[in-house]
């Protein structure tokens, strides 16, 4: 009994370290996973007034052309953030429930 008991707890133990390498059967054999530059971008808030504009990238208050984690930032507009990185323009949009309009 406690020989069957060691067996099953070392074929837990193992089988443990082999499902790190399973792979789906469905993926394409070529397939690379690529980060998306976006995702270390996240917009939080954005303010547009009269005579400024401001938005919040991780938890930084940026103006049009100033800079954040080397990205520059291009537009801001009503719901997004244009910036330029890594030779690209990426559009951050603002997911928020509410936004406070002027009457």
């Amino acid at each position: 009994m406690f020989r069957i008991a060691l067996l099953l707890a070392f074929m837990a133990v193992v089988g443990i370290g082999f499902a790190d390498a399973l792979q789906d059967p469905t993926k394409p054999s070529n397939f690379r996973k690529v980060e998306s530059a976006a995702s270390t971008f996240q917009l939080e808030s954005i303010l547009i007034s009269g005579y400024r504009r401001v938005a919040v990238i991780n938890g930084v208050a940026v103006a049009e052309g100033e800079t954040i984690s080397g990205a520059k930032v291009v537009a801001i507009e009503k719901g997004s953030v244009r910036i330029f990185s890594n030779g690209s323009v990426l559009k951050l949009i603002l997911n928020s429930v509410s936004i406070r309009q002027e009457k």
